[in-house]
């Protein structure tokens, strides 16, 4: 009989209109549900930003290993910044730039947030690879031509540079010229002369940049002309010095010419010596 009830008050092909209505009612409360649950992550979101920036991962210890010209504590005060000062607000990028303006020695610095409460502060400090010398000073340039200092008297041992005119020279900045090409030129000479192993090259003269002229040891000057082609002037040098010369001969070893040729002139004692350019090939083998 029950059966029969159903039957009858559910025929078949007509719809209980109380379910759709009972879909949507669910629907609805989910929705609510959602609504709030998404509003409360929001606010406690909003909560734990608000504290992070305003009362959390204030600075209270900041560290810095010290190295060969700058202490700890020097690194730290350049750094500039003051415990309390909130990690997230903390410009690492900037912060870098300034240790390395305000420390002439720093080629460069890594700044790291440690949570909750440490900065940790890394410099590689800079190695002195050239000195350009000019109205009786000398400054010291990193091989980046950053420049690390003054001094009145030349540093044994380094490369000299004259002929540069420099335009500014500011410890901590990067030093600039009346002629813009004499800083591609240096960075070339000294990337090309460390690569070729010209290590005994004393001094370097830039006036005419079309001349460029290098002294190697006590006794060999070497004319490179130009800038072009370098790294084929070197290796060809790097053979001639090793394989042509005495150690001791004095005299110019000419890489100027538009050829590809060498000649070396002695200073005294014997003829000029052409050393044809198909022997840069075996320089670079």
């Amino acid at each position: 009989m029950a059966d029969q009830r159903r039957k009858q008050n559910h025929p078949h092909g007509v719809r209980n209109v109380n379910q759709p209505r009972q879909a949507v009612r669910k629907s609805k409360k989910q929705c609510r549900l959602r609504a709030k649950i998404f509003l409360t992550v929001l606010v406690a979101a909003g909560v734990c930003v608000a504290l992070s920036l305003t009362v959390l991962f204030r600075v209270s210890v900041v560290e810095a290993a010290p190295g060969v010209h700058y202490t700890a504590e020097q690194i730290t005060e350049a750094a500039g910044i003051e415990n309390g000062t909130n990690l997230f607000r903390i410009d690492r990028g900037k912060m870098a730039e300034r240790i390395c303006r305000a420390l002439p020695y720093a080629e460069s610095a890594s700044v790291s947030i440690i949570l909750p409460d440490k900065v940790s502060i890394a410099v590689q400090e800079a190695a002195p690879a050239l000195q350009l010398q000019q109205d009786g000073s000398y400054y010291l340039l990193s091989g980046s031509l950053k420049v690390l200092e003054r001094s009145d008297t030349a540093v044994p041992g380094l490369t000299v540079i004259t002929g540069a005119g420099l335009s500014a020279a500011q410890p901590g900045e990067t030093a600039s010229f009346e002629r813009e090409e004499v800083s591609r030129t240096l960075l070339a000479l000294e990337e090309q002369l460390k690569a070729a192993q010209f290590s005994l090259v004393t001094a370097i003269d830039v006036t005419k940049l079309y001349s460029i002229e290098l002294k190697y040891g006590e006794n060999l000057t070497i004319r490179l002309g130009s800038s072009g082609n370098l790294q084929q002037k070197l290796q060809l040098a790097r053979y001639v010095i090793d394989n042509k010369l005495d150690a001791n001969q004095a005299g110019t070893l000419d890489l100027s010419l538009k050829d590809g040729q060498a000649i070396f002139r002695p200073d005294y004692g014997s003829n000029s010596v052409i050393i044809p350019p198909e022997t840069s090939s075996d320089a670079s083998g």
